[in-house]
């Protein structure tokens, strides 16, 4: 994962979840701990933005890619 100021990158294996499900699920969990924190205002907009990896390497790209906007450390 990588949080950005604006927008998060989020590689996940979702199984037999769809990624609606599975998305919103992150969403929920995040601003529960984010409003937990004080935040009280309109976090995440509506839809998201989907890649799938089919392969081995799409899916090392996919996390080099993520890593590379980490600035958490």
């Amino acid at each position: 994962m990588a949080v950005c100021s604006n927008h998060i990158h989020l590689v996940v294996g979702s199984g037999n979840e769809s990624i609606k499900s599975t998305v919103s699920r992150y969403k929920n969990v995040s601003t529960c701990a984010l409003k937990k924190m004080g935040l009280t205002k309109r976090i995440w907009t509506r839809g998201f933005d989907k890649r799938f990896c089919f392969t081995g390497e799409q899916l090392e790209q996919k996390i080099k890619y993520v890593r590379r906007h980490d600035k958490t450390g």
